[in-house]
This record gives C-alpha cells, structure tokens and sequence, in this order.
C-alpha cells in the first residue's frame, strides 16, 4: 500500500472532504460495524475496539484481489481464491472456478496483503475483531471442514475458543496447529493467551518468549510486560511479580480430593526438605484429613460473631468434631471392607456384620427398623451429612455411626447435639490432631472484638487446647538480652 493513499472504513462526507483538503487519495470502504456502547466500556476501549473491527472488516474486503500464479506461468486475475480440499478455487465476474493445487505455484494479493486465505478464516477474524466471538467460531469451523489440515484455520478456532473461555479446547486446538507447523509465532502467542486464561501464567510467559524469539511483535512484548518478569528461581519453581490488569475475584487453584492433596504435599516435601505449611479455609478442611496433615491448628475470628462467646462456642463445637475418637475393632475392619464397595455395614453390639446397605438412605433406615436394638454400629463409607443425621434423630433406632475422619462430618451443630442426646454417638475409623487454636480479633464486617477479652472466651470454651493470639503475645514479649562474641586471632 502506498502511504498517500488509504482505505476509508467511513462513509462519513466529512472524512472523505478532509482527506481531499490535505491532498491524501483514498477509497471508501464503509464497514457494517455495530456502534453501540458495551456496559462498563471505557472511551479508549470503546475507540480502539471499533478502530480495530473496522480495520479487520475492510483488510477481510481488500486482501480479496488475488492473482493465481500458475507453474507454466499463466497469470488468472480472481475477485479472491481461496483453498478447498485438492483445488484452489476462486471468483471471477461472479463465477467460481477451480485449479488444482499442483498446477498453481502462488498466490498473491493486489494490495501486498496474504493472498491465499480461505475466506471463512477472513471472516472468522473479522467477526472476532467486531466482539463477535460466537460467529467468529462458526466460520472458523466452517473453514476446517473444508481443510482439516489449515494451520490458518486451527489458529482462528483457537482465537475464538479463548474468546469464549474455553482454555481446555483452545490448548488443544493450538497443540493441533503446533503439530502441523512447529515454532509457529502465532501458535506460540496463542497457546500463552490460552494458558494465561487457564491461570498457568509460568507456561504463558514462556510461549510468549517463544513466540517473542520467533518474530518479534510489540503485542507479544506487552503480553510479556502484563504477565511481569521473573524475580528469582527457586527450588519450589519461579518467582514473578504479575501486574494485575483488570480487577475482579483471584481464584485459587488446588486439588479438592484427599489424594491429590497427598501427592502435592509430597512433591513439597520433595522439593523442599522440610515442614510444609498449608493454610486453608474450613470449605477446603480436606487438607486437614489425618492422612494428608500431621497436625491442624485452627484460627477463629470474631467476625463469626458480634458476640465473643458465641464464636467461642462454634470453636467449641469444631474442636469437638474434629477430635472425635476412634472406632473399635470390628468398625475398623467393616470400613476398610465396604467402602472400597461403597457399602454401608451394620454391626451388632459384639462385632458381628448384620446387614450391608450399599444403595439409598432409604435402605438403611429400613434395614434400622427391621433390625431394632441389635444394631449397634453403622460405618457409613461417605461423609455424614444433615439429611442423613435428621432422619435418624427422629428414627428410633440408636447407634454408634463410623465415618473416615472427622473432615467427613458435613453436620450442623443442631443436628449433631441432638443426635448425642438421644444417645447416638459419631467415631471415626481416623482421628485427627488438633494442635491449638489461635485467636484473630479483626472484624472486616464490623467492630473488631477486645484481643484478650476474645482469647479469654475461647480459651475457657476449650481448655484441652492452647489458646493463643500471636500477635497480641508478640507485641508483648521483651526483648530478650543476647550476648555477642567477637573471635580475635
């Protein structure tokens, strides 16, 4: 393109007189882009987004005057060409014509733009640089129906797949496109933006050095910039220091099984050599389950409550939970058989296996009231939960229930208190150590609590344990004297 003459995207009369006042020739290309104002857009945002729609709309109307370069040296001048399976296929005088792929040697636009594109991807880019990402993947199908094999096509897909979200497609999308044409810049830009929205930001920062190495652009640089340089490398990985680029929630990535837990505690201790700290919430308390932590210390704050010993009781019924005692003998050996079998087994006072319930609640109420008095222990293979405890309190039936470990007790604390004073009791086939309890007087949603009038309560609520508000006992500790020795030789 020459640089005094442009496209006009507009069909604006005042544009086209100022370009003629200043002497620049042009052609007017309006673009059918939508104007409207998106909720929460920004004015530069609004004017970039429509600067760019509207240059993809006319670059997808240009870059369609191709030239067919055929290998006997023929010239065929086509409105666009565009590959379909075998043949490269193309318009003219509003007629399609088709050439085979072996007979042509290039392809090549009038305006120096990429000639041979099929025009579904053209679309599929335009309709994405318009917010239109929905249309944008439609096209972008369209297109690799056509040509499984595009790598242009894969890249377009892969571009509207993260659009919408959809980071697990998109990833494998790319890889797709990576197989077909490796160090692809595009392709290396495109799987970090797909890793970025996957939140793995160490994997995205180093595509895009990849794709930065490749063929350098200003946007994979800024991309590089958003994500931040690494401070250090560690044992434990790479150490960054990431912009925060748009505001909204952080989520927190991690395993939620007990096995998982497992393998990332060891790869830790692995990695590190020593004492792993994990510091969770009670919605993920399956890090404190005695198979994956030593010991648990638990935190209460005040905003569990304006009044201190009403949050001092909640700790009360917490500690009470967690450290239930363990079951007997014969309640050990019926967890481990059944509950690879997901059965729930029913014991008699000496032991003995009386039923194995392996479907409903339903069925084991029944099987409850069938067996009367004589059924002494039930090992539940899953977690306790409220509707299972509620149907057995107002059950005539009284019994010893076996969970796994007290992280399995999903009962508030109504439903649990009632269920012990009818006489019912809850064991565990795995206990857990409670360590102590620290204190946090801070209240985000209200007045902060009295540090030590809020330690006291929940110390008297819980005098087996520890009590203690580190910061309140380091701000009172003195200042040990130490002595200094100086070696002179």
């Amino acid at each position: 393109m020459k640089k005094d003459f442009i496209y006009l995207a507009s069909a604006s009369p005042r544009r086209r007189a100022l370009l003629e006042q200043i002497g620049v020739a042009y052609r007017a290309l309006p673009a059918a882009i939508g104007e409207e104002l998106r909720p929460g857009e920004g004015a530069e945002r609004y004017v970039v987004r429509l600067a760019e729609a509207k240059a993809a709309a006319v670059w997808a109307r240009t870059a369609a005057a191709d030239s067919i370069v055929l290998t006997s040296g023929r010239v065929i001048e086509a409105d666009h060409a565009w590959i379909e399976g075998t043949d490269i296929r193309y318009v003219r005088n509003d007629t399609v014509y088709a050439v085979p792929r072996g007979l042509v040697a290039r392809v090549e636009a009038a305006d120096g733009g990429p000639g041979l594109e099929d025009p579904d991807v053209r679309k599929s880019r335009e309709r994405l640089a318009a917010g239109q990402a929905e249309d944008a993947l439609r096209y972008a199908r369209l297109a690799l129906f056509r040509q499984p094999q595009s790598v242009s096509a894969l890249q377009a897909l892969a571009a509207a797949q993260i659009a919408l979200g959809d980071s697990p497609r998109a990833q494998q999308t790319v890889e797709q496109a990576l197989a077909l044409e490796p160090g692809s810049p595009l392709s290396r830009e495109l799987l970090g933006d797909a890793l970025v929205e996957a939140g793995d930001f160490a994997a995205a920062r180093e595509q895009y050095r990849l794709a930065a190495e490749a063929a350098p652009q200003p946007r994979v640089h800024k991309k590089l910039e958003a994500l931040g340089p690494v401070i250090c490398q560690t044992a434990l990985g790479d150490l960054g220091l990431f912009r925060v680029t748009r505001p909204g929630p952080i989520p927190v990535y991690g395993p939620d099984d007990p096995a998982t837990m497992r393998r990332v505690l060891a790869s830790l201790d692995e990695q590190s050599g020593g004492l792993a700290l994990v510091d969770g919430g009670w919605e993920r308390r399956g890090f404190a389950a005695p198979d994956v932590a030593q010991g648990v210390i638990l935190v209460v704050g005040s905003g569990y409550s304006a009044h201190p010993d009403r949050s001092a009781a909640a700790m009360r019924y917490v500690v009470e939970i967690l450290g239930l005692p363990r079951a007997d003998g014969p309640a050990l050996r019926a967890f481990h058989d059944g509950a690879g079998r997901g059965a729930t087994t029913i014991l008699d006072a000496q032991g003995r296996t009386l039923s194995a319930v392996v479907e409903t609640d339903d069925e084991l109420l029944s099987h409850l009231e069938g067996l009367g008095d004589r059924a002494a222990t039930v090992v539940l293979p899953d977690a306790l939960s409220d509707a299972l405890l509620g149907r057995l309190v107002r059950n005539a039936a009284r019994c010893v229930l076996v969970v796994r470990d007290p992280t399995a007790v999903h009962v508030a604390p109504v439903y649990y208190k009632a269920w012990v004073k009818v006489g019912g009791a809850v064991r565990v086939v795995e206990p857990m150590c409670v360590l102590a309890v620290a204190t946090n007087p801070v209240n985000r949603s209200g007045p902060d609590a009295d540090a030590e009038g809020f330690r006291t309560a929940v110390a008297r609520a819980i005098p087996e344990l520890p009590v203690h508000d580190v910061v309140l006992e380091a701000a009172r500790a003195k200042r040990r004297p130490f002595w200094r020795f100086l070696g002179l030789s």
